[in-house]
């Protein structure tokens, strides 16, 4: 058998349908939640260098 493209069969939409789709089905979150989120974000840190030593 020769191999195919990937297809998806079911109708897909449009980025600006998806992003459309995005703003109605937003999450809320409550003022708490929003904060651990952005206390967490401010905290991140990129990966350790493994190679820093060398």
């Amino acid at each position: 058998m020769k191999p195919t493209r990937a297809s998806w069969p079911e109708d897909t939409i449009t980025a600006s349908a998806f992003l459309a789709l995005l703003g109605t089905r937003r999450a809320h979150l409550r003022a708490d939640e929003l904060e651990r989120t952005d206390a967490l974000e401010a905290s991140d840190q990129p990966a350790e260098d493994k190679w820093a030593g060398r």
